[in-house]
Order: C-alpha cells, then sequence, then structure tokens
C-alpha cells in the first residue's frame, strides 16, 4: 500500500485506491519465493520510495532493495516497486516468484486479461518483462493481503 505521511502531525492516511489490511506476512509454495513490495509518497511534496525484500518458504530474510522514485503517484510507486522488485528476483536467480502486494488496484491491473494493452506503460512493462523472463524458467503469482486474487473478492470494510 502507498502510504502518505503527514509530515506535521506523522499520521498515515491511505488513498482511497490503495485499500489497506493489516499485513501477515503468507508463506509461498515451496520452492518459491516471496517477493513483498510496497511504496510511500509524502504528500507535501509527491516524493515517493519504492522497496521490498525477498523470503524463502521459511520466511527469512534473502535480500532486500530500495529505490527513490521521486515525484511519483501511490498507485505508481506500488507498481515500481513491482517491477524493481521482479528485476532483483530476476537478476538474483529466483524463477518463482510470488509477489504480494496491499494495494489491491496495482495486483487488479496486473492480473487483468487486457494488461499488455493498459493505458499504464509501467503495467505493460511490468507484464513485457514477465512473459519475456519468466515464461520457459517459472511462473509469478500475485497476491493481494494473503489471498490469490484470481477468483476472490477483496474482504468488506468492517
Amino acid at each position: 500500500m502507498a502510504r502518505h505521511y503527514n509530515e506535521h502531525s506523522m499520521q498515515v492516511t491511505t488513498p482511497v485506491h490503495c485499500l489497506a489490511q493489516k499485513q501477515v506476512w503468507s508463506r509461498p509454495p515451496f520452492g518459491w519465493i516471496c517477493l513483498n513490495v510496497d511504496g510511500t509518497v509524502l504528500p507535501s511534496t509527491n516524493m515517493g520510495s519504492a522497496g521490498g525484500l525477498v523470503r524463502d518458504t521459511d520466511g527469512r530474510w534473502l535480500l532486500g532493495f530500495y529505490k527513490f522514485m521521486g515525484i511519483i503517484s501511490p498507485l505508481c510507486v506500488e507498481l515500481w516497486a513491482i517491477y524493481v522488485g521482479l528485476r532483483v528476483a530476476w537478476d538474483n536467480g529466483f524463477e518463482y516468484v510470488q509477489v504480494q502486494s496491499d494495494c489491491l488496484e496495482a495486483v487488479k491491473l496486473l492480473l487483468d486479461h487486457n494488461r499488455d494493452c493498459s493505458s499504464l506503460s509501467l503495467v505493460r512493462a511490468i507484464d513485457l518483462y514477465r512473459r519475456k523472463c519468466w515464461i520457459a524458467m517459472g511462473d509469478i503469482k500475485f497476491v493481494w493481503d494473503q489471498h490469490d486474487i484470481m477468483g476472490s473478492t477483496p474482504p468488506s470494510k468492517a
């Protein structure tokens, strides 16, 4: 979830398009790694950064990454976190990757059947990277809030 930090009161607000749930790490299938990603945007400057970490099936930290993004929207910073995370995973030889993001909109965009013609170039870039790199080597599975988003609906607000 892209978080906005209010630098004066240190309060966190959540944009409408990134519905947040309490985050608890979810174990990937055996033989896969888990790529957890997140982004943040400071509303007073619209400056953002993206980062993430890679864990094995037992939850052991394998590596992490961080990238300053400059002026960016909350959705784009989440997509950049996924893109950079996939590149890091590929560069480190990981073939089976489960991407966990708490930004439902980003995950839905990446699972959409028309993602290859998305109006967002970053969605198309992630899709191209995904197909190019993992098509013969392994697979990528996108999840939101620890549940496979395909065929499921987001939890209702309590």
